[in-house]
């Protein structure tokens, strides 16, 4: 009996709304007003970390000055973003503005991490060599 092959990744489609039936089942029904910006947030953090490790890469070659520069400015727009989305959007607002800033951050970082390495690595071979 040939049994249809089932999409791997189906399940990650229907996360959203078994994390609805979760919050509703472990917290009850009043929480159910902060789901749309649970579902912003988690938007937003999968897409930061879509770049990867970029900030640890910026302090392994010693670029963490420039990242840290990049995170306090991306902090204050963090800042300025969510008093003015807060103050139109409420808490849905306040989680997009977090969201944006997040990805922005992430975003900058990665171009920086580019331009490093746009030629390749710089790396020194430090590979023993036999009979030296």
């Amino acid at each position: 009996m040939h049994r249809a092959k089932r999409w791997p990744n189906a399940a990650i489609l229907r996360a959203p709304a078994r994390l609805r039936w979760q919050a509703n089942s472990y917290w009850g029904y009043l929480y159910i007003a902060a789901y749309p910006s649970l579902l912003v947030l988690l938007a937003g953090h999968a897409l930061a970390a879509m770049f990867g490790p970029v900030a640890s890469m910026l302090v392994l070659i010693e670029r963490q000055y420039s990242a840290a520069l990049i995170l306090g400015v991306t902090t204050l727009l963090n800042a300025v973003l969510t008093m003015l989305l807060a103050h139109w959007f409420g808490a849905l607002g306040a989680a997009f503005a977090s969201s944006l800033s997040l990805v922005a951050s992430y975003g900058a970082l990665y171009l920086l991490v580019r331009d490093q390495f746009k030629d390749g690595p710089d790396l020194k071979d430090t590979t023993p060599k036999l009979g030296a």
